[in-house]
């Protein structure tokens, strides 16, 4: 799916992107994968208001987007919802 809308993603060497990883990253769009309910997303959602983060494009731009780790690993019966809001957040236009 990334691949088809002509975007990439970001190589890391373990489970999870470090801070310092993510420091270095010039992206324009960034997929924030949470475990849990609504709390958990936005305690996942809150760590990119870190000051460290700002200068980010995506963090610049509002292209921040949470992603439940079911719906990555097995979307079971709403796969389809699951490609639709992959493909709305890649199409995305930042926010004006």
């Amino acid at each position: 799916i990334i691949r088809h809308y002509g975007c990439s993603l970001v190589s890391y060497s373990a489970p999870f992107i470090s801070q310092e990883e993510m420091m270095e990253m010039q992206v324009a769009k960034i997929f924030i994968v949470y475990h849990g309910g609504e709390q958990q997303k936005q305690a996942a959602l809150a760590q990119l208001h870190n000051p460290l983060y700002k200068h980010l494009p995506a963090v610049a731009s509002g292209q921040v987007y949470p992603i439940a780790y079911k719906q990555i690993v097995a979307p079971g019966s709403d796969l389809l919802g699951t490609l639709k809001y992959i493909k709305q957040c890649l199409l995305a236009n930042p926010p004006q």
